[in-house]
């Protein structure tokens, strides 16, 4: 069982995990990757988009997704398609995150 709370996670024998506001999505994330698979480069995008309150990715959102990550938009281009072959992000021109993921 997996509750998430303010700062901390608890994880099925409520073990606590101290976790601080700026990691706490990365952290949430990372104990589902298991179930997800994603590198940590999908990781750094999705965590990237939910720390920074992008709730969908277009041409517009892009770019200023790839500049505060500091990551190369040809290579960020191409975990954005793998991110949705894996159905991570979801929709046809404006990606979103999957609703089960979050």
């Amino acid at each position: 069982m997996l509750i998430l709370n303010d700062n901390l996670i608890y994880y099925i024998m409520q073990r606590i995990i101290p976790v601080s506001k700026e990691n706490y999505n990365k952290a949430a994330i990372k104990l589902l990757n298991c179930f997800l698979d994603m590198s940590e480069y999908e990781l750094t995008i999705i965590v990237g988009m939910l720390n920074h309150n992008i709730k969908s990715l277009n041409t517009k959102t892009r770019a200023e997704l790839v500049s505060l990550l500091k990551l190369n938009t040809m290579s960020f281009n191409n975990y954005i398609k793998k991110l949705k072959d894996k159905g991570t992000l979801i929709g046809k021109k404006d990606l979103t995150i999957n609703p089960n993921i979050t």
